[in-house]
């Protein structure tokens, strides 16, 4: 695995050079020959963790609307993760299922409801120029993964190993970070590749904080999977690794001065430890003295201190909040200017929202994530996915309290419950993720989390004891001896 994490960091590194110190046919070659290389590879969670991160960010570079391709000369260009969406569909679409996916059901009913927004949107009025076609089309091709996901990824080893990529990239990002505060650049700027006026940084002083951070979605899931794996009883990473991401994680959104966010990954946290995990003291100490040497490490920078000190008076301004002051201090415009601008729309067409429409897109503000919710799919809508979440988090809660406590998954189950609290938090005050339309980005974070919890549900049904979960371990280690990057052989279980 330590070959293909350096092999992943060597193509990262590569496309950073193609995109942004080569000439604009060097990129447009190099990421059409990833998109063929992906089509013949069946490493699956290689290439997921790779245009995750074109599409997200490496090392402060790329992220939205950087990794770009010409489909029609004259139509604007399509970002690279929405053909790698396209792909892995086509891919999946000749695969049998290896597993019953438990909330098959209400994925095709949200994808129903899909449609029904896209015709609304027609009905409601919508440009019919190409470009408005193509942009209504984008948002929309990130779902298909919810559908690819589980076919390409059969097995819980495809996972553990896309995470081994995605874990070295929440260290860069954490280290990225530093580096921003600490120099007033990001490594963009800092290497002529950026315009510092785009690239938002500055020297931070007392009362002036930098607000940002790198690799967003691919924090959250990587939280996720720290969180997963220390739960899990047959974890193959190493327990002080998977700390150190949790930590490095809290530390960048704490560096970044972002309430939500911080809160989010706080919340995550704490729940995680009040409700999952057991440790014992001694443990507990070792890893208080490792967060402490490394909090101490972080505050050695001047600059870093300043940070995080303006990070904390900011995050004291949410008091003001509880008071009733909706402006926490004149820091905030979410919930008295914000808002009101969507509900105000939104209450023309509660019902059913307002769909893929020219009013919804003039209108939309990502920023209010409920309200644009409601704004887009209507009382309806959200009552349709609000149905799937309780759905999907109530079946792993109960399963899990039928498991016996030796079992594997006993606890980890209720990761996926801990961590989407958190994330819905996120979604409700800082940034709009869930909803009927995504990102690249977004999507594949989102069809990754959601398609692990329906093949650890499946295991923990099929496996109802230990020894039954370790006899069907053995019997697809001795039929499958295979590589991740080869293809996994459709198991037979034994009920």
């Amino acid at each position: 695995m330590f070959k293909k994490i350096v092999f992943f960091l060597i193509l990262g590194f590569m496309a950073v050079a193609a995109r942004y110190f080569a000439p604009g046919f060097v990129a447009n070659i190099f990421f059409v020959t990833t998109l063929i290389a992906y089509w013949y590879s069946k490493d699956e969670p290689f290439w997921l963790a790779f245009f995750l991160i074109v599409s997200d960010g490496f090392l402060g570079f790329f992220g939205d609307y950087q990794a770009m391709l010409t489909l029609i000369p004259g139509l604007p260009q399509i970002e690279l993760a929405q053909f790698y969406a396209l792909i892995a569909t086509i891919k999946a679409w000749n695969r049998k299922p290896a597993y019953p996916l438990f909330y098959q059901g209400f994925l095709v009913a949200l994808l129903v409801y899909v449609i029904f927004l896209v015709l609304q949107g027609y009905a409601a009025g919508v440009s019919l120029a190409l470009n408005m076609q193509f942009r209504i089309l984008k948002l929309i091709v990130p779902m298909l993964l919810f559908f690819a996901i589980p076919r390409l990824f059969a097995e819980e080893r495809q996972y553990r190993a896309c995470f081994s990529y995605l874990f070295v990239v929440t260290i860069t990002a954490f280290i990225t970070q530093v580096f921003t505060v600490a120099v007033g650049l990001s490594p963009a700027t800092y290497l002529g590749a950026a315009d510092p006026t785009v690239q938002f940084a500055f020297e931070v002083t007392e009362g002036k904080t930098y607000r940002g951070f790198y690799n967003c979605d691919i924090l959250v899931i990587t939280q996720f999977g720290a969180l997963f794996y220390l739960a899990y009883k047959r974890n193959t990473f190493n327990t002080m690794y998977l700390f150190g991401i949790v930590t490095a994680n809290f530390i960048s959104v704490l560096l970044s001065a972002t309430r939500g966010w911080t809160v989010s990954v706080a919340m995550m946290t704490a729940l995680f430890f009040m409700f999952v995990m057991q440790i014992s003291a001694k443990r507990l100490a070792i890893l208080s003295v490792t967060a402490v040497a490394l909090v101490i490490g972080i505050l050695s920078i001047p600059v870093i201190r300043v940070q995080i000190d303006n990070s904390f008076k900011r995050m004291q301004t949410m008091s003001a909040v509880a008071e009733g002051d909706l402006t926490a201090g004149g820091t905030l415009v979410r919930l008295n200017e914000r808002a009101p601008r969507v509900m105000k729309v939104w209450a023309e067409s509660p019902l059913t929202g307002w769909g893929f429409s020219s009013t919804y897109f003039y209108y939309q503000d990502l920023h209010v994530g409920n309200h644009n919710w409601l704004l887009h799919s209507g009382v309806l809508g959200v009552l349709l996915m609000a149905l799937f979440f309780f759905y999907f988090f109530s079946k792993l809660y109960l399963l899990n309290g039928m498991l016996p406590r030796s079992h594997p998954l006993r606890g980890a189950l209720l990761v996926f419950i801990v961590v989407f609290l958190g994330w819905f938090f996120l979604h409700s005050s800082s940034r709009q993720y869930f909803a009927y339309h995504f990102r690249p980005n977004t999507g594949i974070i989102q069809a990754l989390f959601f398609s692990f919890g329906g093949l650890m549900y499946y295991k923990a049904r099929l496996w109802s004891d230990p020894t039954e979960y370790e006899a069907q371990e053995q019997a697809l280690e001795t039929t499958n001896q295979v590589e991740t990057e080869e293809e996994v052989a459709e198991p037979v279980y034994q009920y």
